[in-house]
C-alpha cells in the first residue's frame, strides 16, 4: 500500500496464518454492499470521516 498523504491508512488485519477475517466477510455479503463498504474505506483514507462528531474526551457518535 503506498503512504497516504492526506487521511489515513487503512491496514487489514491477517491472522499468523495469512488469512483475513474481514476479507472472509466481505466475501460473503452483497456485491451491493461490498461496493459501499469499500467506497466508505477509500473515503476514510481521504480523510473524510463522514459525520461522526465528537462527544468529549475520546469518545464519538456516528
Amino acid at each position: 500500500m503506498s503512504p497516504v498523504v492526506h487521511g489515513f491508512e487503512v491496514r487489514e488485519f491477517l491472522r499468523a496464518d495469512g488469512s483475513s477475517p474481514f476479507r472472509a466477510w466481505m466475501d460473503e455479503l452483497p456485491v451491493a454492499t461490498r461496493a459501499r463498504i469499500s467506497a466508505r474505506i477509500a473515503r476514510f483514507e481521504a480523510g473524510n470521516l463522514g459525520d461522526a462528531k465528537g462527544l468529549g474526551v475520546d469518545s464519538h457518535d456516528h
